[in-house]
């Protein structure tokens, strides 16, 4: 008997998957065991025994060893930015009141790993915490009625410094606010082309520089080129910066979030770029990502395309649109980066991008917005590719903001009502628990609650990205503020960067969405499915295993995480699961 072990990190989280050769009788979960800095923990599990009458109140934790881990992975959100960490696995067996540790069956200790957000002098990568709907920020809101939170939440997010601020918008606003405050002291100059702007921080941030602030605002979410999403913030800058409007026509959006910084000798010498909103919910409530890119002719090329904006004012012009139909090639971080600018002609950055979508050979996992219900997407590229029966079968892992087939007649045909294409759980939408599920956890704000009247705001995952076969010899990473789809190529202001053979960034993206897929999978399966078995906390049998060798969803999931990236063969079964497995870390 041998137990397969490896884990992954990036700036902020740390992944750990492990799977045995067979299930191991009389096994009741694993301890997880944690070097952080030299120094051994036992990794503490929040949910009980299904057996404990009256049930442990939300927010208890016991050792794993108390309480051992019923699944094969694990997102560890307590490693912090800078932690050197290692993991090991224990099977824990026997019974509930009687567990005692098989140690001859204990994993290796896998490598040693920093979390860092990559390479300080090529692609750094950043990614908040906005996971809203969980057990940790409902405990954190001190409200236990979901409705009443929504109003807390609101509140915490706006003040620079509160605690629940500080801990949603994670190293992501950690690492824009340093750069600005760092800039504004070394003098120099900055050009941003923003979409939305209201967080009160970024704001101050962004005065600091007085006329050394060249900003570029759109108008927001507009239904007109006079309404204006930003009217309040483009009077309080007018005068203390130097700003530019770009108020689009409707059917445009000014969508780019880039900020290029420029020494005091007008070199460009990195750019700040993603889909992260400069606003309190783009930082804060929404699971966005961001990449800083210290390399002089990517910065360079922000900063031509600043200027291409600002000649065409708020029109999109036949210059403009002749310049984004070219792609920009680069090396960088040892490997080669494309980028490209929308509005393009024909909808070439999509068709470039698609290109790797066919040739993906083991993965696909990805973040996305709403990249539309045109066959055009990119989403409908990625489903193609995962349902050609001439092709290997790939692990497919994806959270989607909201169906795109659900608000208009499409051939995206992801969802059909309330169950999922292909009846499993590779590709989800957020959700968060009622007081109905179980009985161990407390509500959690629903999506109903979090994007409707009185809500939050209208995106729970805002990111835009797809990694490609991150294992293997030829790893690709897209992301930017392009929501891969039709409109936006065609329509609006966007950038998309194509990151070819960084084993790091795909490192770094890959745990960033594991993170949020293992967040909100066991939540969509139980809210979204009228046939899910109700939850009650941790089995007291071996059975929790069987799915994961039995189901080919799972099976496949534990393969690839142990590190066997290989494509497999297309299974003729037709078991499929249905939420099985036991939640992350609420």
């Amino acid at each position: 008997m041998s137990i397969r072990i490896a884990a992954y990190a990036n700036g902020d989280d740390a992944l750990v998957a492990w799977l045995p050769d067979i299930p191991i009788p009389s096994c009741l979960g694993f301890a997880l065991y944690r070097r952080r800095n030299g120094k051994e923990e036992v990794v503490e599990n929040s949910i009980g025994w299904e057996t404990l009458v009256p049930p442990p109140p939300s927010g208890t934790h016991k050792p794993s060893t108390v309480w051992p881990i019923q699944r094969f992975y694990w997102s560890d959100y307590m490693a912090q930015h800078g932690d050197k960490v290692q993991y090991r696995v224990v099977p824990m067996i026997g019974t509930p009141d009687n567990l005692t540790e098989a140690k001859t069956m204990a994993s290796d200790w896998t490598p040693a790993m920093l979390l860092s957000a990559g390479n300080p002098s090529g692609i750094e990568a950043y990614f908040n915490r906005g996971v809203v709907m969980s057990q940790a920020v409902t405990r954190r809101l001190a409200q236990t009625k979901g409705k009443a939170a929504i109003p807390t939440l609101k509140a915490s997010i706006a003040v620079p410094g509160n605690e629940t601020r500080t801990f949603l918008y994670g190293e992501l606003g950690r690492a824009l606010i340093d750069a600005l405050t760092d800039g504004a002291k070394k003098g120099y100059s900055i050009y941003a082309a923003i979409f939305e702007l209201d967080d009160p921080e970024l704001i101050a941030a962004i005065k600091s520089y007085g006329k050394r602030a060249h900003l570029i605002l759109a108008n927001g979410a507009h239904k007109s080129a006079s309404d204006d999403e930003n009217a309040v913030v483009r009077k309080a800058l007018k005068g203390k910066i130097d700003l530019h409007d770009r108020l689009l026509p409707s059917g445009h959006l000014g969508h780019n979030k880039f900020c290029v910084f420029v020494d005091k000798a007008g070199r460009p010498v990195k750019v700040w770029m993603g889909s992260q909103n400069w606003t309190k919910t783009g930082l804060c409530t929404q699971g966005n990502n961001c990449l800083m890119i210290h390399d002089v002719q990517i910065a360079t090329e922000y900063r031509d395309q600043w200027d291409n904006l600002l000649k065409a004012k708020s029109a999109m012009t036949p210059d403009l649109l002749a310049s984004n139909g070219k792609s920009h090639k680069f090396g960088v971080d040892g490997g080669k980066a494309t980028l490209w600018f929308a509005p393009t002609q024909a909808m070439a950055d999509l068709d470039f991008a698609r290109k790797f979508i066919d040739q993906a050979k083991s993965a696909i996992l990805f973040l996305m917005f709403n990249p539309g219900p045109r066959e055009s997407s990119l989403l409908s590229a990625v489903l193609k590719r995962v349902n050609d029966p001439a092709k290997p079968s790939i692990h497919l892992v994806g959270v989607i903001n909201q169906d795109p087939s659900s608000t208009k007649t499409t051939v995206v045909d992801l969802f059909t009502g309330k169950q999922t294409q292909a009846g499993n759980q590779s590709v989800i939408m957020p959700q968060g628990l009622d007081d109905k599920v179980t009985k161990q956890w407390i509500k959690e704000i629903t999506r109903g609650q979090f994007l409707g009247k009185g809500g939050v705001g209208h995106a729970i995952v805002h990111s835009k990205v797809i990694v490609i076969d991150p294992w293997g010899d030829h790893p690709v990473v897209m992301t930017g503020s392009h929501n891969l789809g039709e409109t936006a190529s065609s329509k609006n202001d966007e950038n998309l960067l194509i990151v070819e053979n960084d084993h790091a960034l795909a490192e770094a993206y890959v745990v960033n969405i594991a993170s949020i897929h293992n967040a909100y999978r066991w939540r969509f399966a139980r809210m979204d499915h009228a046939n899910a078995v109700k939850y009650h906390g941790l089995h007291a049998t071996a059975d929790w295993q069987k799915p994961y060798f039995e189901f080919e969803d799972l099976k496949r999931a534990a393969m690839f995480w142990v590190g066997d990236a290989k494509p497999v063969a297309k299974s003729k079964s037709k078991k499929k699961s249905v939420g099985q497995g036991q939640a992350a870390t609420p």
